[in-house]
């Protein structure tokens, strides 16, 4: 088997780091790694299989070289990666949001649209967090019975905002347990014990950026211009693992059975439905997990017979960005998918 070399820019912050455990979890067929990160980070190193790799700073020496390049930081950096990466015949996949509205370059999510990479394709996005976890849990019911119409609210932990806003959680329950003040610097109000509006910024049509991605990016993976959805994204006190309560309008008639024999049989979804036990997904279920989680199938009783609610868990570190990352590579080279290439990668 070829093995690949691999660089990491943002590898200091979490979906960095979890990208390195999925790596290892996973036998991604690795040859050399470059792990990058800001300039405070130079000087420090990250212990992977027993190897300490040193942080560098990205410029056209260090990325030269590497087959795949994950980017794990934000739009500037992605984009100052990518304007590298053009002279080289690396293979960008970008966890930002800096290219995931151009028409010319895919935006994946191998369990739906892997077909997207062609050859030649330098550049993939990896869709939002949220986006993802909706997409997988509805695509098997589009395809099988066509949606028209989506209503979703998520109940988003706090690692979908960073390292930091993990750590602030933290902190305001060990200064509530001591009874001393709460620092707040990431949210704009206390997060331990509220339930807030998402912390983006709010448009002109009073969807913030959250939700706009949503809507945005489900239609772009499902090419289907004309899907009609709706959301509001809500922050949790929890540390991973978003929680979305979604509602569906199908073309075809079909009952919650047949809804839970699709999902059963679909790759990436995991059900747990169990009403006479109250077992349905959670934020804890999902933590940790690399599948979606899906239950509470149930018939929306104030629409027609083509009405459902769901309920959808998943952890956005993983499925949510980290995993489906990966798992773009694995399909370039032909590990998880019928996606393949002719020999190793320059």
């Amino acid at each position: 088997m070829c093995k690949y070399n691999v660089g990491i820019v943002g590898a200091t912050g979490v979906v960095g780091r979890e990208l390195l455990l999925l790596i290892e979890e996973r036998n991604f067929p690795l040859k050399n790694l470059k792990l990058f990160a800001s300039e405070k980070s130079i000087g420090k190193s990250i212990d992977f299989r027993e190897r300490l790799y040193p942080i560098e700073v990205i410029n056209r020496k260090s990325l030269a070289h590497c087959d795949f390049v994950f980017g794990c930081a934000s739009n500037e950096i992605g984009k100052k990666t990518a304007e590298i990466l053009k002279d080289f015949s690396s293979i960008f996949i970008d966890n930002s949001s800096a290219f995931r509205y151009e028409q010319n370059i895919p935006l994946v999510i191998p369990e739906i649209n892997g077909h997207k990479i062609e050859s030649g394709t330098r550049i993939i996005a990896n869709p939002n967090c949220t986006a993802i976890i909706l997409a997988v849990a509805l695509w098997p019911i589009h395809k099988s019975f066509g949606i028209e119409r989506v209503i979703v609210s998520t109940y988003q932990a706090v690692s979908g905002a960073g390292q930091e806003a993990m750590q602030e959680l933290e902190n305001q329950v060990v200064q509530y347990s001591k009874n001393e003040p709460l620092s707040i610097n990431v949210f704009p109000e206390q997060i331990l014990f509220n339930v807030q509006s998402h912390n983006s910024a709010v448009g002109e049509n009073g969807f913030n950026g959250e939700e706009q991605k949503v809507i945005i990016e489900v239609k772009k993976i499902f090419s289907y211009p004309d899907l009609k959805i709706s959301a509001t994204c809500i922050r949790v006190p929890v540390l991973r693992a978003h929680v979305e309560s979604v509602n569906i309008e199908v073309k075809e008639k079909c009952s919650v059975e047949e809804i839970l024999d699709v999902l059963k049989n679909t790759s990436g979804v995991k059900i747990i439905n169990d009403p006479a036990n109250n077992d349905f997904p959670s934020s804890l279920k999902a933590s940790y997990q690399n599948l979606v989680l899906v239950g509470r199938v149930r018939k929306d009783l104030s629409s027609s017979d083509c009405g459902f609610h769901l309920l959808i868990a998943g952890d956005q570190l993983r499925k949510g960005a980290a995993l489906n990352a990966l798992q773009i590579a694995e399909n370039i080279i032909g590990l998880k998918s019928e996606v393949k290439v002719q020999g190793c990668l320059s």
